[in-house]
């Protein structure tokens, strides 16, 4: 379960940074939401690799 939430983090920091820099126009679910800068997306995608190793670090330790 932690491997999915952090993969719709990652997915929607990923979203917010691709967007405006290749298509021009905001993408994602969070820009409807939360006005955010590019570097808080950034931190997003950040956020969500991490705890997508993680749960994957916790379930093979099992």
């Amino acid at each position: 379960m932690l491997e999915v939430i952090g993969i719709v983090v990652l997915i929607q920091g990923v979203l917010g940074i691709a967007g405006p820099m290749f298509f021009g126009q905001d993408m994602g679910l969070l820009h409807l939401w939360f006005d955010l800068p590019p570097v808080a997306y950034l931190g997003l995608a950040v956020l969500g690799l991490v705890v997508t190793l993680a749960g994957r670090a916790l379930r093979t330790s099992r």
